[in-house]
């Protein structure tokens, strides 16, 4: 009986830690991003082709969010949506797995024993204090507690199954000193963690179980080998939705691991002697642990990194390009974002910018009818089908963003929510009246109405002042610069100016019997529309300046 209760007791500790230390790692990354969030949206949108720049972005996002799956399951999305190359994409995978192993140098700290006071002092932070960031710096440090803790825990929990001879002899059968038993461990690091879907927590139990006598260091490594391949597993479930081009992402992701590890294999021994020697004399097996994990990711990218080029011709290979790459979407979210507000927030940014191109677009057609006496269907079918995308977007982007507001977040995160949601509106009632613009070309030519030279010049130059008014505004978008923000006003007034000139001039030609009252009527509605469109351009702007 004293026996069954130990092994109950035993077990609740190893479980209980474990949850515990998966808990405490998602409140660091909670604690994290809302400390950093400004700076880490800032890193998100400064991903350019220069594959050593995104490496370092990939590295820098993923050390702050604390989780590689995260970081590549947004990779593979904006990927998927054509707002990411491959090359890119390779660079922040890379460098995302570089940033994951800061989780298993927080791990190896041997300071478990502050795990309980962390974690009490900073829940009481948390809780009687209103202001955001200290509130997330709160968050983050009752995060760490929990992951000391949890690890205590585990260790506690796991010393009595150490001294079992039973347990002593089957972790002999994970000798990685010979190729079976160095495979057995790869095979058993990367099927535990693709099931956890977290290389954290297996790396984590690891060194717990390490430090706790079960296994030399020899072997922990090789888990730790193993561990990274099952890394890729988010990656792929993330890929399963998503277009040839997000497919590929996720090959990149787990050819990387596997491809690494594949070399490491035959050169294992020079490999585990190689991290001991880089190691500080007297170092724990916990830190050699983590040094190793680190290692191999840093072999990944100087192996993977300047062979972006040939490597994206592998993949192409294996995943060709097809029929289907041709078939637009609307809106690419994933669920698994929700998590990750500020990753989340900037997804639901890039589709705000897809309705400003969409926007863009129907203008570019418009001036084209508008140019073109003889009328071409398939052009206004365009407008008239980009109209029903951006009413179809529009509620999908309300509905991810309503998802995003019912999570834990600043009040900043909270404030930009409500500016996309706003933004979003603005630009379906944009497409609204480029459409009914289109719908007014398509009357006034069944009819025959013929506009005159200068009404129709007029015409011309508000849409060309919307279509620039647009396209500035959109640059603000991505830039939120305070200086565009005021330009856009002073263009919004000129603009308004122009338009009451030439409605001024038009009522002088129907008064002086220059043009009929018919093509009159068409010319000033014409003109109202694009009043109409830029005054919700103007709305936007308001709304990214803070205004109601």
């Amino acid at each position: 009986m004293d026996e069954t209760i130990d092994i109950v007791k035993t077990i609740s500790f190893v479980i209980g830690g474990l949850a515990l230390f998966l808990l405490g790692m998602k409140n660091m990354s909670d604690g994290m991003q809302g400390v950093a969030g400004s700076k880490l949206r800032h890193m998100i949108a400064s991903v350019t082709d220069n594959r050593f720049k995104a490496c370092l972005t990939g590295a820098g996002v993923t050390g702050i969010i604390q989780s590689s799956s995260v970081t590549s399951v947004m990779v593979i999305s904006m990927v998927t949506a054509g707002l990411m190359s491959l090359k890119p994409a390779i660079g922040v995978i890379l460098g995302a797995d570089i940033g994951t192993t800061v989780t298993a140098w927080i791990v190896a700290l041997n300071v478990t024993k502050y795990g309980l006071p962390l974690l009490g002092l900073a829940t009481f932070a948390f809780l009687f204090t209103q202001k955001d960031r200290i509130r997330y710096t709160a968050l983050l440090v009752m995060g760490l507690g929990m992951v000391f803790y949890g690890l205590e825990l585990m260790q506690t929990g796991m010393e009595p199954f150490a001294a079992l001879p039973e347990v002593k002899e089957w972790f002999k059968t994970l000798n990685p000193n010979t190729i079976w038993g160095l495979l057995k461990c790869v095979l058993l690091g990367s099927t535990v963690t693709a099931i956890m879907q977290s290389s954290s927590a297996t790396v984590g139990i690891t060194i717990s179980m390490a430090n706790t006598g079960f296994m030399t260091f020899d072997t922990a490594a090789a888990l730790v080998l193993g561990q990274n391949i099952g890394a890729a597993m988010p990656a792929i479930l993330a890929s399963l939705g998503a277009n040839r081009a997000g497919v590929r992402v996720a090959w990149a992701h787990t050819l990387t691991k596997i491809i690494g590890v594949l070399v490491i294999i035959p050169f294992f021994t020079v490999y585990v002697k190689l991290v001991k020697l880089v190691s500080p004399e007297g170092i724990s097996i916990a830190n050699e642990i983590a040094l190793a994990h680190s290692m191999f990711n840093v072999i990944l990218v100087l192996l993977f990194l300047p062979l972006v080029t040939p490597f994206i011709k592998l993949l192409m290979l294996i995943c060709p390009e097809s029929e289907d790459d041709g078939i637009p979407h609307l809106c690419f979210f994933d669920a698994r974002l929700l998590s990750t507000p500020v990753l989340a927030l900037r997804q639901s940014e890039h589709e705000i910018l897809r309705m400003a191109d969409i926007c863009a677009k129907m203008l570019d057609d418009l001036k084209e009818n508008w140019n073109n006496e003889d009328r071409d269907p398939d052009r206004e079918q365009a407008i008239f089908k980009s109209e029903d995308n951006l009413d179809q977007m529009q509620r999908e982007i309300v509905t991810f963003l309503s998802q995003i507001l019912t999570s834990e977040m600043t009040q900043d995160q909270m404030n930009d929510a409500r500016t996309q949601l706003r933004i979003t509106g603005e630009y379906e009632s944009v497409g609204d009246y480029i459409a009914a613009l289109q719908k007014l070309i398509i009357r006034s030519s069944n009819q025959e109405v013929k506009f005159s030279e200068v009404g129709k010049s007029q015409i011309l130059s508000l849409h060309n002042q919307v279509t620039d008014y647009l396209s500035n505004l959109r640059k603000v978008l991505l830039s939120r610069n305070a200086e565009q923000l005021l330009a856009l006003r002073t263009a919004s007034d000129r603009f308004t100016g122009n338009f009451k000139e030439y409605r001024k001039q038009s009522m002088d030609r129907l008064a002086n019997k220059v043009c009929s009252p018919v093509s009159c009527v068409y010319l000033l509605d014409a003109m109202l529309d694009y009043r109409k469109i830029k005054d919700h351009g103007l709305n936007i702007a308001e709304a990214l300046s803070g205004g109601k």
